[in-house]
């Protein structure tokens, strides 16, 4: 939860998803954009232009896929996304979340990983045994 909220105030701040999505120009002066990262996201000096097509795709693996899929969801209303996980940590969403995130989240779960498979029930079995 605190990564994606790190990453979603960061992205708040610097304007990227308004710059890209909206062709919003920065609401502030003092917002500017390092160029390295203008270059990663794709926004160059001056363009003002993004296709209509362009979507917004959510990634991320292990910790990160818990992280992806709750900035997918706190975005979903004001950017509609598609969210992939790999290898995303158990119970990162309560069951009402997890089935209103099947609509736009896939996860994958490569193999005998246990990280994704373990949950609090998995946990009480454990300890049983």
């Amino acid at each position: 939860y605190l990564v994606a909220t790190e990453v979603l105030a960061d992205l708040e701040e610097l304007q990227i998803l308004p710059r890209l999505f909206r062709n919003a120009p920065p609401e502030s002066s003092n917002v500017s954009i390092p160029p390295e990262v203008s270059e990663k996201v794709g926004i160059s000096a001056g363009e003002e232009e993004v296709s209509s097509s362009t979507k917004l795709v959510i990634v991320g693996h292990s910790l990160g896929g818990g992280a992806a899929v709750l900035m997918s969801l706190f975005l979903q209303r004001d950017y509609p996304n598609t969210c992939c996980c790999f290898d995303p940590p158990g119970e990162t969403l309560s069951p009402g979340l997890r089935e209103l995130s099947t609509h736009f989240c896939t996860t994958t779960v490569f193999g005998h990983d246990i990280f994704p498979r373990v949950s609090s029930y998995t946990f009480s079995l454990l300890q049983d045994n």
